[in-house]
């Protein structure tokens, strides 16, 4: 759905089943706050009416890159084992699946073309179109021309009107998910993620995605109501998409896809070779947790889930992870007398033999950064996700999350080999 433009007079907006008018107000007579919430209003009256496709969150804002799947395997792990589903909701998810399950030969004709399992077509279909076969599986436009909204004029080849199975094929070639070799549980929310969109992830970690989790207890409230227009209070009314996965293993209608930590991988341990990775694979399964400044956090305690400062938070992930001390005032004290303190982190970045640019932690998964303490301003400590980001406890308003490392203060970066 496009955005609004500014102007003199306020726009027609585009909408999924052709033009519709909102009327031409001269904007000089109009509070600009007025003016905001009469659109937000629309476009909540107009999701409502139509039952229409989850907006996607935006795509890139001030230079946030995507995460990465390493980073976030965890996170889903976590997410999917703690996964249920609202009772209330169960008759409507029923209608859904069994609808899934009726066109599951149509969905094997685009796993045959593209490996993408069938019932995750499925789930991408209801989101997007409303399992209905005359929509594009991109974003649930009309068959009948080219897509209009994000991905814009597609399929590239052909001309419409389109079959189902070439737009649904092409959707998914565009997304890059014929490339992927395996299908964990993880790999699969992952990609249902990223084929909406991170902006949940990125600008608002503490709404888990309605794509993935409307229908369940990770979801309450918070959505976009268009491409990139934000309400808090808006409540989506879709059925997530790891709901119907869920509901479809539940049924007997598929097996439980198997988790990433039960796949063999190229380590004898089943792990990565790499402690960087591994902390980021850990400290991914917090975020969205609480932010208590100055929180005792038992180091030892691998079942902790908050509350967590950023010290505590990075030394309890290095401990669990690797079982090294790090970061404490002093790291040779008893486990249940340990005072992990950003001072510190300084103090062991500094005395490091592994110490990093700046630049060169933003690249590499698992380091560590660390802002000393000013006048007015605590210290600081956060892991770089190896993508220009970060995995850390921010603070009270912002919990555990993503954040960017460019355009913040940083004294010290280390790797912990």
């Amino acid at each position: 759905m496009q955005a609004f433009e500014g102007g003199n007079t306020l726009s027609l907006f585009q909408l999924r089943e052709g033009k519709m008018a909102y009327g031409e107000h001269r904007l000089a007579e109009i509070d600009e706050k007025l003016l905001k919430e009469a659109k937000e209003e629309f476009l909540l009256d107009f999701q409502n009416m139509t039952g229409g496709a989850e907006e996607s969150p935006p795509s890139e804002l001030g230079g946030a890159s995507n995460p990465t799947y390493p980073t976030l395997v965890g996170h889903y792990f976590v997410l999917w084992r703690e996964l249920l589903i609202r009772n209330s909701h169960i008759p409507a998810i029923d209608r859904i699946v069994q609808k899934i399950q009726e066109s599951r030969e149509r969905y094997q004709t685009v796993e045959i073309a593209t490996s993408v399992p069938w019932y995750v077509i499925g789930a991408i279909h209801s989101l997007e179109a409303s399992l209905k076969f005359d929509r594009h599986l991109h974003n649930g436009d009309p068959l009948t021309d080219f897509t209009i909204h994000v991905p814009a004029g597609r399929p590239r080849r052909g001309t419409p009107p389109f079959r189902w199975e070439e737009s649904a094929i092409d959707a998914l070639q565009y997304d890059g998910l014929d490339d992927v070799n395996s299908w964990p549980i993880e790999r699969i929310l992952y990609a249902l993620e990223r084929f909406n969109g991170f902006g949940y992830l990125k600008f608002h970690p503490e709404v888990r995605t309605p794509y993935l989790w409307s229908f369940s207890n990770h979801y309450t409230k918070g959505k976009y109501v268009a491409d990139g227009v934000w309400s808090p209070d808006a409540v989506s009314r879709q059925c997530g998409a790891a709901v119907i996965l869920k509901r479809l293993v539940q049924i007997g209608a598929i097996e439980e896809p198997p988790s990433q930590s039960a796949m063999p991988t190229d380590e004898e341990d089943g792990g990565s070779a790499d402690p960087g990775v591994e902390f980021l694979r850990l400290a991914s399964t917090r975020i969205g947790e609480e932010y208590d400044l100055g929180a005792n956090v038992p180091l030892d305690n691998r079942r902790w889930h908050g509350p967590w400062d950023c010290a505590e938070f990075v030394s309890w992930v290095v401990y669990q992870t690797c079982g090294r001390v790090c970061g404490c005032v002093d790291n040779e004290r008893p486990i249940p007398q340990l005072e992990p303190f950003s001072g510190a982190w300084y103090r062991d970045a500094k005395a490091s033999n592994s110490q990093l640019s700046i630049a060169d932690a933003a690249d590499t998964p698992g380091s560590i950064l660390v802002r000393k303490a000013r006048p007015n301003k605590i210290g600081h400590v956060a892991f770089s996700d190896g993508n220009g980001g970060t995995i850390e406890a921010a603070g009270a308003a912002l919990g555990v999350c993503r954040r960017q490392i460019e355009g913040r203060i940083w004294d010290a970066a280390f790797e912990i080999a």
